[in-house]
């Protein structure tokens, strides 16, 4: 069991076992007049992958990550984490709104909150195998910043080589993964 706040996740050997806790736990949650989340509350076939197979069965979104089975270059089964989909493009929306909502306010301070919103993204899902993800945000924040900052008034065009002139004076933190889960 993996336990965060309310959440969790309950791993079992066989999916008999899992149907049963999952029927025991829904009756015992209503006694204390609670219930499970019904899009949350899943049996999911979570095996590594067979020989041969680059994939294994199913996927479990937990905390944001999205949690799934690869193998190694040396050919080991092994669990990778990624942003989970929803997770992602969620923050990529929040981030362009809030630039939409503050393109009016001067440009350092603009910046100084946006490398802070980038940096907690990047400190919570800078996880090993995730820097595709990490990539992507910034990315997106990035294509984003320069839309809003080319409607700051004017019918200034904002090519990418400004945009990129502009990032060596206003520079957005660089995606790097800070949790190794493996050494």
């Amino acid at each position: 069991m993996v336990r965060f706040a309310d959440d969790a996740v309950l791993c079992f050997q066989s999916r008999e076992e899992a149907q049963q806790v999952l029927e025991e736990l829904g009756k015992r949650m209503t006694e204390y007049g609670l219930k499970l989340h019904p899009e949350k509350t899943k049996l999911v076939d979570f095996r590594p992958p067979e020989r041969g197979q680059s994939k294994g069965h199913g996927s479990l979104n937990f905390l944001g990550f999205c949690f799934y089975w690869a193998r190694t270059r040396q050919g080991r089964a092994i669990v990778k984490l990624k942003t989970a989909k929803d997770r992602l493009t969620r923050k990529i929306k929040e981030t362009g709104e809030w630039l939409r909502d503050n393109r009016h306010e001067p440009v350092p301070e603009q910046h100084a909150q946006l490398s802070a919103k980038i940096r907690g993204h990047l400190q919570y899902y800078g996880v090993s195998f995730n820097s595709r993800s990490l990539g992507n945000f910034v990315w997106e924040v990035t294509r984003r910043w320069r839309r809003w900052l080319a409607r700051r008034g004017g019918k200034t065009y904002w090519s990418w080589e400004r945009m990129k002139s502009f990032l060596v004076t206003y520079p957005l933190p660089i995606p790097r993964i800070v949790h190794r889960l493996f050494a």
